[in-house]
């Protein structure tokens, strides 16, 4: 068997051994550590209104132009949108490593491009950077036991 025939190479399971042993010394060094790493990736949200408009007539005239424009962009993972009535939001997520600042320029940039596209009677668009301080470290819920004088 060929596997015997290397337990019978001294130098050659010491050099194997030392390789394994330099490359997690390497790993350990370099690894970088951090208390709160960042595991969240970059995301920018898109809230457009518009006044007295119908789900359906946002979603056509506004939503679906910013999506394809926002789809463009270099690096977005993935674009999600919620159309209601007088209300569009396009929340473009992008790969992990992409400062929030550029995602956030991009978005910017395309928007101003597309802005030609959308109807007249628009609110000016806002654009959210969504970072972890935005997030909620933590939900809550208090309910009373019930029958007690706090149930309503």
């Amino acid at each position: 068997m060929k596997f015997d025939s290397v337990l019978h190479q001294p130098h050659a399971i010491l050099a194997a051994t030392l390789v394994v042993l330099l490359m997690g010394v390497l790993g350990y060094v370099k690894m970088p550590t951090n208390l709160f790493p960042d595991v969240n990736r970059p995301s920018v949200s898109v809230v457009t209104k518009w006044p007295g408009a119908a789900a359906t007539d946002v979603a056509r005239e506004i939503t679906h132009p910013i999506e394809v424009r926002m789809s463009a962009i270099d690096g977005v993972r993935r674009v999600t949108s919620t159309s209601r009535d007088g209300v569009s939001v396009v929340q473009v997520e992008f790969e992990y490593g992409k400062p929030i600042e550029t995602a956030a320029n991009a978005v910017t940039t395309e928007l101003s491009r597309v802005r030609g596209l959308l109807p007249e009677g628009i609110r000016e668009p806002l654009i959210f950077k969504i970072t972890d301080a935005a997030r909620p470290v933590m939900v809550l819920a208090v309910t009373p036991a019930p029958q007690s004088g706090l149930d309503l």
